[in-house]
């Protein structure tokens, strides 16, 4: 299992955990405000939303090299990360104008984001 460990402040960190409740080592590196973390299916890599310079972006976390990278940019919060069956996308919710559009990128970080739910245009986008 893998769950929020926090040193105190606004950084936290991420930690496997075994079924007695031992903590095994820590995953990925510390961020602010994490929330959401996911695993991808084949277990190499992790998704969170976090904190960073103010703004609420999607991050991965390799877990095999220990190295993280900014999945998203821009305005508005990213929340609730999930990864696609193959691995090569992750979709979140992103917060624009009045409402959350569900939004799907590239896992690697490459390409814009696809718009697949425009919650204020309501209008499923199923590519």
């Amino acid at each position: 299992m893998v769950y929020l460990d926090s040193p105190g402040d606004s950084l936290e960190n991420l930690v496997w955990q075994d079924r007695a409740g031992k903590v095994l080592e820590a995953v990925g590196q510390t961020q602010e405000r994490i929330e959401g973390p996911t695993v991808s299916p084949d277990g190499r890599l992790l998704a969170v939303s976090a904190l960073d310079g103010g703004n609420r972006d999607i991050w991965t976390h390799d877990l095999v090299r220990g190295a993280k990278a900014r999945l998203t940019f821009g305005e508005g919060a990213k929340r609730e990360p999930t990864w696609s069956p193959s691995v090569r996308a992750v979709t979140y919710a992103w917060q624009q104008g009045g409402g959350w559009n569900i939004v799907s990128k590239s896992a690697d970080g490459t390409g814009e984001a696809a718009v697949l739910v425009d919650a204020e245009a309501r209008v499923f986008n199923p590519d």
